[in-house]
C-alpha cells in the first residue's frame, strides 16, 4: 500500500455516542477521511513531531476542506491505527494550561491489531 494512497476507513461512532454521531459516521464520506488521513501524515512528515496544539495549527494548511475543528484528531487515531503515526514518548507542556501533550510522529512500523466487537463494531482494543 502506497504511504499517500489510504484505503479508505470504516468510520464508527463509540457505543457511548449519541445516536447523531451514529448518524454522522454512517453518512460520512470514507473517501473524504481518507483524504484527511493523507493530510496529517503529511504534516507530520513535513514537520516532523507535533503536538495537538501544532497540528491544530498547521491543519487549516493541510487540509483546506471546510471540516470540523477537530478532524484532524480522528485523521490521527486512523493514521495510528495503519501504523503511519505513533506516540514518539516525547512530551510537552502547554504554557497556558500547564498540561502535557502527546507528541505525535510519522512512523512505518506494523499496525496495531484491532479488536472490535462482531455485532456493533466497537473497539475492544489495540495490541
Amino acid at each position: 500500500m502506497s504511504k499517500t494512497n489510504i484505503p479508505e476507513p470504516d468510520l464508527f461512532a463509540r457505543t457511548s455516542d449519541p445516536d447523531t454521531s451514529h448518524a454522522a459516521a454512517k453518512a460520512y464520506s470514507g473517501k473524504r477521511m481518507s483524504s484527511a488521513v493523507t493530510a496529517i501524515i503529511r504534516m507530520h512528515r513535513n514537520h516532523g513531531g507535533l503536538a495537538d496544539y501544532q497540528q491544530q495549527y498547521y491543519w487549516p494548511w493541510y487540509y483546506a476542506i471546510a471540516c470540523s475543528a477537530h478532524l484532524y484528531r480522528q485523521a490521527r487515531r486512523i493514521a495510528c491505527d495503519r501504523g503511519l503515526l505513533r506516540d514518539s514518548g516525547a512530551r510537552v507542556t502547554l504554557a497556558v494550561t500547564k498540561r502535557k501533550q502527546i507528541v505525535w510522529e510519522a512512523c512505518d512500523v506494523p499496525p496495531p491489531v484491532l479488536q472490535r466487537c462482531e455485532k456493533c463494531g466497537h473497539l475492544l482494543g489495540r495490541e
